[in-house]
This record gives C-alpha cells, structure tokens and sequence, in this order.
C-alpha cells in the first residue's frame, strides 16, 4: 500500500487530539510548537497510531498534528503566545503581573508563563499607572498579533506621589506630572491648593482614584 493512501480514522484523530492536549495538561507552564509537542506525544502512543506513523507520508503528519493543535486552540484549550507557539490556556483567564507603562499610555505586563509581556490597550488601562501591581483578563487571541489583556484591578500602587507643575482651571487645577509615563494628570480640588498658584511646581499625592473617574484626585 502507497503511504499517501495511509491515513488515521476519524476516531483515531479525535484521540489522538486529546494525547497531545494532555502533552500541554502535564507542562501547564510551557509553550511548544507542533513539532515539540508531537516528540512528546508519540512516545505514549498506542500501537493502532504507530502503524500508521511509520507508514503515513511525513507531510501527512505534520499537517495533521497542526491541524490538530489548532483545534484545540479555537475550542479555548490553548493559548497562542507566539505564532505557532502555544501554551495551555490557564482555567481561570486572569493573571498578575507588574505593569510598564509607555508615553502614549498603552501598558505592558510581565507574567513568566507568557515569552512576550502582555500588551493592554491605552483605553483598557483603567486606573492602573507605571509599575503598579495589576490583575489582568486576557482576551481572545488574534493568531499573529500579541496577546492582549484588560486591567481588571490594581492590586498595589508602584507610588502615590508625582512631581509636576500646576494648571488652574476656575475653581479647581490639574496637575501635569513630570513624569512621561504619568498619562494622566492629578485633579486638584480648590480648596486643596494650599496657595499654589499657576504654574507653581509641585508635589501632588494621589489618594483616591474611583473606576468611573478619567483622572486620579489629591483630597
């Protein structure tokens, strides 16, 4: 029998998708590409599969074990961390990490199981700043693009205080920090001043900062 005519039976790749989902169930915290995770598989595979290795065309099976992952990977098994790496896709979506925040007020968080850090979009922001401790939801993976997440809570602030320069707006001001990864200015009740006038530099703590407030506020 040619081995291009040497296939596996639909019942045989319904389980031999869950041997290699159970490869990525036993190293929860690693990423693999096909190839890795099908030397990890077929050496537990039953001997109806390895009749049909040997024999079956190469390109036959690389393709179908790709075919295979990225089943499991559009039925929310697993997670793309790069293109064609994959991971297992934790049993709850949130994860933590310390946040970075760039100038234009997009973030990106560190988490050791993910190779490239987490990119959250300015308007997902919420009210997380630079270097905070974050808890993040991640969203549903483009293939190709970087994993996205939301700031669902900040667990600890990085730092409450922010040297900056005061500008008055009737009867309350702003202050404009210093810092270029600060994104947001601090709002400053009137009677919080202290006699600051405008464009007096200043040192403004932050002390309250609600979910539904676009700035951080010094009371």
């Amino acid at each position: 029998m040619s081995k291009k005519n040497i296939k596996f039976t639909k019942t045989q790749l319904e389980k031999l998708k869950q041997e290699l989902l159970q490869v990525f169930l036993q190293h929860p915290r690693a990423t693999f590409n096909p190839k890795q995770v099908w030397r990890k598989a077929e050496i537990n595979l039953p001997e109806e599969y390895i009749s049909v290795v040997l024999n079956a065309d190469k390109h036959y099976i690389d393709e179908t074990i790709q075919s295979l992952i990225l089943e499991l990977f559009q039925e929310g098994e697993l997670l793309e961390v790069q293109q064609f790496r994959y991971k297992l896709l934790p049993a709850e979506r949130f994860i933590e990490g310390n946040i970075q925040v760039t100038s234009k007020g997009e973030g990106y968080v560190m988490n050791e199981g993910f190779e490239e850090d987490i990119q959250i979009p300015a308007h997902l922001m919420a009210n997380a700043l630079n270097g905070d401790k974050v808890r993040i939801s991640l969203l549903a993976h483009r293939e190709g693009r970087r994993q996205q997440g939301e700031v669902v809570e900040v667990l600890s602030r990085s730092r409450t205080q922010f040297a900056g320069t005061i500008q008055h707006s009737g009867s309350y001001a702003f202050v404009v920090c210093d810092d270029p990864k600060m994104h947001v200015d601090i709002f400053i009740p009137g009677k919080q001043l202290n006699g600051a006038r405008n464009g007096d530099k200043v040192i403004a703590e932050i002390t309250l900062w609600s979910a539904d407030a676009s700035n951080p506020k010094e009371k």
